[in-house]
């Protein structure tokens, strides 16, 4: 038995470990974890991206994260069926990465948002094969809008540059 509280950072713990581990241990099969898996992999993997920010996570920073710092999730998907309980598999979905700086200037992230952009938008040519295949899985992707906003919080100005992208995951 399973069981869920209340993780210090706002999240859900279950059994003790991080909801991020738990959820791609035993919901991993699906397309919405293999692709959330996938998206941070990507950008962690870029030393564009990593050096420029603090953080790349999932959802939501941690309380007292420092800027400049990178969040992504899912927006949408089309609910297939039943997965375990009540999570829902989910087909051609659409993630939101953002990428948040204090201030209003987003030049210190600049080559960190471009590069987000080129790591993410994996379409291939016609009749080319998929340019991601990883763990048998083919990832195409594109980007479907991008938008800058601003904001405050307790104060704090803050930037945010917003890209969404479809991205697709199948079998080989």
């Amino acid at each position: 038995m399973v069981t869920r509280n209340y993780a210090p950072s706002g999240g859900i713990a279950v059994g003790g470990a991080s909801p991020t581990e738990v959820e791609l241990e035993v919901m991993g099969t699906t397309e919405v974890f293999l692709i959330g898996r996938w998206i941070k992999s990507r950008l962690q993997g870029d030393d564009d991206v990593t050096d420029a920010v603090t953080l790349i996570e999932r959802n939501q920073a941690p309380l007292g994260t420092e800027f400049p710092y990178v969040l992504y999730h899912l927006v949408s998907g089309t609910d297939m069926l039943a997965g375990f309980g009540a999570v829902k598999t989910h087909v051609n979905c659409l993630y939101q990465v953002d990428v948040y700086v204090k201030g209003t200037s987003l030049s210190p992230v600049e080559t960190a948002i471009r590069r987000i952009y080129d790591l993410l938008t994996l379409v291939p040519a016609k009749g080319d094969s998929p340019v991601e295949t990883s763990a048998g899985i083919i990832y195409n992707s594109v980007r479907e809008l991008a938008l800058e906003r601003t904001g405050a919080d307790a104060g704090v100005q803050w930037s945010n540059y917003i890209q969404q992208f479809r991205v697709r995951a199948s079998a080989v």
